[in-house]
């Protein structure tokens, strides 16, 4: 009896640790699938957009390779640039509705490959303060992440409002800041820099080549290299903290001749 009772609990013990095993497994698998990749977006994401017949990101890429590279080429050659590779800054300039992309490949320097005409636009000179003020935000911001099936074609996600937006809304008591700042394509915007859906292709692709890891976006009232003041905002006391902080960013960019 003895015997039989030890064997039992044997059992029971190897078929916990079995469980035990398989549970940490798939714990483990499940961790390993919500890494984010280099387009910002979590490992399982292509595999469940595929099932769905939707867009991939790589997908989209290998498809609009052969064209951008294309309509770049001359940029390319113009700016010195033998490839498309290194760090990308993404330069957006409210007041003259343009956005700027910049490449600085490894051991180069900062290099202004293209710029783009913004396609709408809305509010005005000064950030984005709350949910609705149509405002584009000012500042800088990284990219969260890049959406293949947009509705305005393709987009890539401004982490807006970031720890300084949220820092100063704090000490103003400011709730409800909005989010969801995007570049996209298409011609329509409540916030967001659309630049249209050829446009939209180059940047997409320039930033999705090197990875959201290695992009940065300036958001600015205007062309801060040229002119020295800031603006004047009525009602905000950081305005000038926030205006230091975008000039620094811009004086890594020579002003375009």
């Amino acid at each position: 009896m003895s015997i039989v009772k030890t064997n039992s609990k044997s059992a029971g013990k190897k078929w916990f640790r079995l469980r035990l095993a398989i549970l940490l497994i798939i714990l483990a698998a499940v961790a390993i699938f919500q890494i984010p990749n280099r387009y910002g977006e979590a490992s399982w994401v292509p595999f469940y957009q595929r099932i769905r017949g939707r867009n991939t990101i790589s997908g989209v890429v290998d498809k609009i390779r052969g064209k951008v590279m294309e309509r770049l080429r001359p940029d390319m050659q113009r700016s010195g640039l033998d490839a498309l590779t290194g760090k990308v800054a993404l330069i957006c300039l409210k007041e003259e509705k343009i956005l700027e992309a910049w490449l600085k490949p490894q051991n180069g320097n900062w290099t202004l490959l293209k710029s783009y005409k913004f396609t709408g636009s809305s509010g005005g000179e000064g950030p984005k303060l709350k949910e609705g003020d149509q405002q584009i935000p000012e500042g800088v911001y990284r990219i969260e992440y890049l959406n293949p099936n947009s509705l305005f074609y393709l987009s890539m996600k401004i982490d807006y409002p970031n720890a300084f937006d949220r820092q100063k809304a704090g000490a103003d008591g400011r709730t409800e800041l909005g989010n969801n700042i995007f570049i996209h394509g298409s011609n329509a915007t409540i916030g967001c820099i659309p630049v249209g859906n050829q446009n939209i292709e180059e940047v997409f692709f320039l930033v999705a080549e090197n990875g959201i890891g290695n992009a940065k976006v300036i958001l600015a009232p205007y062309d801060m290299r040229r002119e020295q003041k800031n603006p004047v905002l009525s009602g905000i006391s950081w305005s000038d903290e926030l205006y230091r902080s975008i000039r620094a960013e811009l004086e890594k960019f020579s002003a375009k001749p």
